[in-house]
């Protein structure tokens, strides 16, 4: 099914560099796909990272403020790229992942 960004949307992709909500899977499309990552992620021995490309964060388990919810700082699409390692932080459960330093 093809969706198309409303034009307050795409101000705000422009303004704040995501857009918010966009509700594409339902719930049986999110645990089939998850499933799937997993198994890959698995298989593989690594998370995916392709940063040379832009990507959609889909969000396939809930996730609060409590659990370290995905969180974005609108607007920094325009302040450059910043560093990263790959060290993860002691109370991290996932495998080592990007972060910005400091």
């Amino acid at each position: 099914m093809l969706r198309v960004l409303s034009h307050d949307q795409l101000a705000g992709y422009g303004r704040d560099g995501f857009v918010f909500p966009v509700p594409v899977l339902d719930a049986s499309e999110v645990s089939e796909l998850r499933g799937e990552l997993e198994a890959w992620e698995s298989a593989r021995g690594a998370a995916i990272d392709f940063p040379e490309h832009v990507t959609a964060w889909v969000a396939l388990s809930d996730a609060s403020e409590l659990a370290g919810c995905m969180s974005v700082l609108p607007g920094s699409q325009h302040w450059g790229a910043f560093a990263h390692d790959d060290r993860p932080g002691p109370d991290n459960m996932m495998r080592p992942t990007r972060r910005v330093p400091g």
